[in-house]
């Protein structure tokens, strides 16, 4: 296995992400940031089969993921826009 300096970068940025995000809504009880780190969730759960070189084996989930997070944070934005347009 090599190292690869992009993934662990990956990796603790999406921890770092998921700590903040955590932080964040037991500050303020709003629940943005915590779709937000569960989004980061997924990536790092992704970053870390990456690093642990078993995307191969792990493709389609790993392709699952990767989607569950990305629809986390579209459908966080999405309701953020609807409720700041109920003015």
């Amino acid at each position: 296995m090599a190292f690869d300096l992009i993934s662990v970068l990956n990796f603790v940025l999406n921890l770092a992400i998921i700590l903040v995000g955590l932080m964040a809504y037991m500050k303020t009880k709003n629940f943005v940031p915590l779709y937000i780190g569960l989004a980061f969730v997924l990536f790092a759960i992704t970053n870390l089969l990456t690093l642990l070189d078993m995307t191969e084996a792990m493709f389609y989930p790993i392709f699952v993921l990767r989607a569950m997070g990305y629809v986390t944070i579209i459908y966080t934005l999405y309701k953020m826009m609807a409720k700041s347009g109920k003015k």
